[in-house]
């Protein structure tokens, strides 16, 4: 039987547009690439205190990974997957201050078998790898999320 360790070290930085971290309320109507703090592939977090609905007074919590972010956010803008973006946007992107978080890379490391390997966050790495990637945030956050938790975690929704 093979094992094998693994640790990633992540945070998650504000999306900022024209200064501000960007809540789906304040989405413009254009979102112009040079006034982003990131573009291209990604892992990104909606996180939020949900103020109407059945999971109002939680905080809600959707993970995704896309390879084109600003593509993504004009998705759940307009809705256009029926049965992703659109039920997001209707059932938690629309009910409360949902802000956008970028998973960050830059100073993590990745550890694997006791061996530290510094985390380039380039984009072809993040391209390759971003599947995966997005799976541990939403492993952490289903573990804390629970009936009696203030956190919703949106994606086991769907």
């Amino acid at each position: 039987m093979s094992l094998l360790d693994l640790k990633i070290e992540y945070q998650w930085e504000p999306f900022i547009f024209e200064g501000s971290h960007l809540t789906f309320q304040s989405l413009p109507p254009r979102l112009l690439e040079t006034k982003c703090s990131h573009t291209g592939p990604a892992v990104h977090r909606w996180e939020g205190n949900v103020t109407n609905g059945p999971y109002a007074g939680k905080t809600g919590v959707l993970i995704g990974e896309t390879k084109n972010l600003l593509d993504r956010i004009r998705q759940y803008k307009n809705g256009t997957q029926q049965f992703g973006s659109s039920w997001w946007r209707e059932n938690f992107l629309t009910k409360g201050d949902i802000y956008l978080d970028d998973l960050a890379l830059r100073g993590g490391r990745l550890v694997i078998q006791d061996k530290n390997i510094p985390i380039v966050p380039d984009a072809l790495m993040l391209e390759s790898f971003r599947l995966v990637l997005e799976k541990f945030p939403i492993l952490q956050e289903r573990l804390l999320a629970s009936d009696e938790s203030q956190i919703w975690l949106v994606n086991k929704e769907k």
